[in-house]
């Protein structure tokens, strides 16, 4: 009975996987945070929670499922792409000819990057990409508005 709720190395495997996937998410929205954004830390973290969680599923249902195991996932992947790209589009704007939420768009889309890469184990890709991505929106913005400007 009391078996029924050990929980094995590989399934903390997977809690690890969606542990780092919302860290990571958060430090990347928290540079949206900073810069006072519609979409900051809540959101990006919970973004990349999700595309772990899904890439996790697509892993598992073609882990399962021998005839048709990399069409599962890759349907699974394309899925959360699109559905990030819904999200992303209900943040842009158009406000006095200026579009605005562009960039914050494109923050989460990348954060779902992250996040499928978490899902699938890829640590340290996923890393190397959200510490990509806060220097393109933090250090980027700041070379933009100081200099371009």
């Amino acid at each position: 009975m009391i078996q029924e709720f050990l929980i094995d190395a590989g399934t903390y495997e997977l809690f690890i996987r969606l542990v780092v996937a919302a860290l990571l998410g958060l430090l990347i929205g928290t540079e949206r945070s900073l810069a006072h954004k519609t979409a900051g830390m809540r959101t990006f973290s919970l973004i990349a929670l999700a595309a772990a969680l899904f890439a996790i599923i697509g892993e598992q249902v073609a882990l399962t499922s021998i005839p048709v195991s990399s069409i599962a996932l890759a349907n699974v992947l394309a899925t959360v792409i699109s559905g990030i790209g819904f999200i992303g589009t209900g943040l842009i704007f158009l406000k006095h000819e200026h579009m605005n939420g562009l960039t914050t768009a494109a923050g989460l889309w990348a954060t779902a990057g992250v996040g499928m890469a978490c899902g699938l184990g890829y640590y340290i890709l996923a890393t190397f990409s959200a510490v990509l991505a806060i220097i393109i929106l933090g250090v980027v913005s700041y070379f933009e508005e100081k200099v371009i400007e």
